[in-house]
């Protein structure tokens, strides 16, 4: 240190400082967590598993088998469940209306019938649906 050499508050020794053209953070930001949590998350949700549907053992994804238990506890009332399906129904909608223009409707089998309590369950699970987004219109 030479005698002219003032050292004290925002003056630190210039042995100390950094040196010119050298980076105070050699290794740079670290990298987002977050790429590798989506990542995991997408594994798991594609993950296969064993279910049994309609009698009927299957293997589907992580990912649905987790919209099949939201859709199947909201249509039997279970509140959380029925505003998630809410959500999820509304962002279904969105897609449809999106890609309508290219689609051409489904083909329903001619012979099929529906049962009319299947049906009448499915007019309630739609009616408590629209009443339980009609309550949280304004979130």
């Amino acid at each position: 240190m030479s005698k002219g050499e003032k050292v004290g508050y925002k003056k630190p020794p210039k042995h100390t400082q950094f040196k010119k053209g050298r980076s105070g953070n050699p290794r740079g930001r670290p990298k987002k967590k977050e790429d590798e949590i989506m990542t995991l998350l997408k594994k798991i949700l594609n993950e296969k598993i064993p279910v049994t549907i309609h009698g009927e053992k299957v293997e589907i994804s992580q990912y649905e088998a987790l919209m099949r238990s939201i859709l199947s506890q909201a249509t039997k009332g279970h509140g959380p469940s029925l505003a998630q399906a809410a959500k999820l129904i509304a962002v279904y909608d969105q897609e449809v209306k999106k890609t309508n223009f290219r689609r051409s409707p489904p083909k329903f089998r001619a012979d099929y019938t529906c049962p009319i309590e299947a049906q009448k369950a499915y007019d309630r699970a739609i009616k408590r649906t629209h009443e339980y987004m009609d309550m949280y219109k304004d979130d």
